[in-house]
């Protein structure tokens, strides 16, 4: 009985253990929502979900930026948009771990880029959050996607 006992106790110790998240674990996410629309061959709306943890300090500034990359025949189509709020405007996420900040970033290509097409790209989106005591990022993974109407 004994023996059941602590067998029984050592498993929760151990589950316990194995859930738990340390101190300052960090939650920050970015995904890629779809569909990732293209407007007129020059305005790329993509979806993007944010997922921060709590800041330390005062935020100054938060950023969220995506880059858009197309093989458009023997060229790259590039362009690249930031999202931005500055403090002390009602921020632009809300970061409590938990929260899920759906935005929608325009990108149109950068100089010199030949306009996207309809079809495979890659994305990559990310955020920053600047405060007086700290800094705070996270990036999504390169991300293929379709643009579509």
């Amino acid at each position: 009985m004994l023996l059941k006992l602590a067998g029984a106790i050592g498993a929760g110790v151990l589950l316990t253990a194995l859930t738990a998240l340390p101190a300052g674990a960090a939650t920050n996410t970015v995904t890629i929502g779809a569909p990732v629309t293209l407007t007129y061959r020059i305005l790329v709306a993509v979806p993007v979900t944010v997922v921060c943890d709590p800041v330390a300090g005062t935020v100054q500034e938060i950023d969220v930026s995506v880059a858009v990359t197309e093989a458009v025949g023997k060229k790259v189509a590039s362009g690249q948009a930031t999202d931005a709020s500055i403090s002390p405007q009602p921020p632009l996420l809300t970061c409590d771990g938990v929260t899920q900040n759906h935005l929608v970033v325009d990108v149109i290509p950068a100089g010199g880029s030949p306009p996207f097409r309809y079809g495979g790209a890659i994305i990559q989106a990310g955020f920053f959050i600047f405060t007086d005591s700290g800094n705070e990022s996270g990036n999504s993974p390169y991300t293929p996607v379709r643009l579509v109407k």
